[in-house]
């Protein structure tokens, strides 16, 4: 008797076993697209949705070049930068379903290192609109940036950074490594998060489907901060508190963790997250 309930036990460990195995791979073993950029390009973040209301998810691409080049005479006045690359976007083909290659080269203007990417209908205009994060590679191209979808009947034209009214950029240059649309102070509209490493979030206001550039809010969660933590941050009295500072900041997450109405936070220390909640 107990040689048949271990063979019918090892049977059944054989085939969750194997279901486990299989539920683990459900992609193809070969990619079914692959993207065409130059071999010096990487591509940092990535992410999907319907930029042109065609019906179609798309596909927006952030990359910056490496290894870096440097010029010999002044290493670090790059000029033009040696560093950046270009926000791209692929278009969904229908009739083909793949993606279109090359991409659409949004943003011609300057070449930058763009490190994340979060897209939203921000200003309520009825179509989406693209916020990035950049790494500073040379005098002012660091911080966070928008640009505006200008609901061009072409997939081409939708973006631009050569005319100011059509994009929007942070007063401050600084290491952007995540940036969320978040509703922080629950007044119905999107304000623009972004996380500036090693650990400070900047949080820049809508009003009236405006940004401002200079950031109504600043938090301070680098080490070593001031205990009790005070937030060192503008316009307002300390919203988060935490036990641990030490913050590296490469990521974040919003959400309303303890259901009492407000936005809490996810950041990254070291390889660990850390909560901290909005009171």
């Amino acid at each position: 008797m107990k040689g048949t309930i271990f063979y019918l036990g090892l049977v059944m460990c054989l085939l969750l076993g194997s279901m486990i195995s299989y539920a683990q791979n459900p992609w193809a073993s070969s990619p079914d697209w692959v993207s065409d950029a130059d071999d010096q390009e990487f591509t940092m973040s990535v992410a999907l949705a319907d930029l042109d209301n065609d019906g179609d998810l798309d596909l927006v691409a952030g990359n910056y070049k490496y290894p870096y080049s440097f010029p010999e005479e002044e290493p670090w006045d790059l000029g033009i930068s040696d560093i950046g690359a270009f926000l791209v976007a692929y278009e969904w083909d229908e009739q083909s379903c793949t993606f279109i290659s090359p991409p659409t080269q949004f943003l011609i203007e300057d070449r930058r290192c763009y490190d994340c990417i979060a897209i939203a209908d921000y200003d309520a205009d009825e179509d989406l609109d693209i916020a990035v994060g950049t790494i500073v590679g040379k005098g002012n191209d660091g911080g966070a940036w928008v640009f505006k979808n200008l609901n061009a009947t072409i997939f081409e034209g939708l973006f631009s950074d050569a005319d100011e009214p059509y994009y929007w950029h942070s007063s401050d240059s600084y290491d952007a490594h995540c940036v969320r649309w978040v509703d922080f102070d629950g007044d119905g509209d999107l304000d623009l998060a972004a996380l500036e490493v090693p650990g400070i979030l900047h949080i820049y206001e809508n009003d009236d489907d405006e940004l401002g550039t200079e950031p109504l809010y600043v938090f301070d969660f680098t080490d070593p901060p001031p205990y009790p933590y005070t937030g060192q941050q503008t316009g307002t009295d300390d919203l988060y508190a935490a036990d641990e500072y030490n913050l590296y900041g490469t990521t974040m997450e919003f959400g309303d963790i303890d259901n009492d109405g407000d936005l809490d936070v996810f950041v990254n220390k070291n390889g660990n997250l850390r909560l901290l909640q909005k009171y």
